[in-house]
């Protein structure tokens, strides 16, 4: 029985620091290279920058791949844009579910703003969350917001 290897976190997109693979090509051979069958990717751009171009890059550059799949990244401060986004890409093919990063929104994962949006998209699409966090609180908040 031969397993097959889901890469359930990658970013798509250029950092403000040195990595090895930021465009789709990189990503494909890198897949390849390891043995990768599907790879889940958000963007840098919308974490860091631009929340709508990021995402709308990041749906251009996934669209007909069925081994490439998104997140749509959501920010607490702009939450009516957040659900517009929601809106826009889950009921979609190739967007699997939402990325949350707190670290860039400056907003604690269990934010009552965080938590609302992460409601919002279970309860319209029934989606995923990717929780980006770091250290024991970050995974003690986590686990909150899942069992809640």
């Amino acid at each position: 029985m031969r397993l097959r290897a889901i890469d359930a976190h990658a970013h798509y997109g250029r950092w403000f620091f040195p990595i090895e693979s930021d465009s789709i090509d990189d990503i494909r051979l890198l897949m390849e290279r390891n043995g990768i069958e599907y790879c889940a990717l958000s963007s840098s751009l919308a974490i860091t920058y631009d929340l709508r171009e990021g995402n709308a890059e990041l749906a251009r550059a996934i669209e007909g791949m069925i081994a490439l799949l998104g997140y749509v990244v959501i920010n607490p401060n702009y939450p009516e844009i957040s659900r517009e986004e929601i809106d826009k890409y889950l009921g979609r093919g190739g967007f699997v579910g939402v990325k949350m990063h707190p670290f860039y929104t400056g907003r604690a994962l269990d934010d009552p703003e965080n938590i609302a949006l992460l409601e919002y998209a279970w309860q319209k699409f029934e989606k995923p969350a990717l929780l980006h966090v770091w250290g024991t609180d970050g995974v003690r908040r986590a686990a909150r917001v899942a069992a809640e």
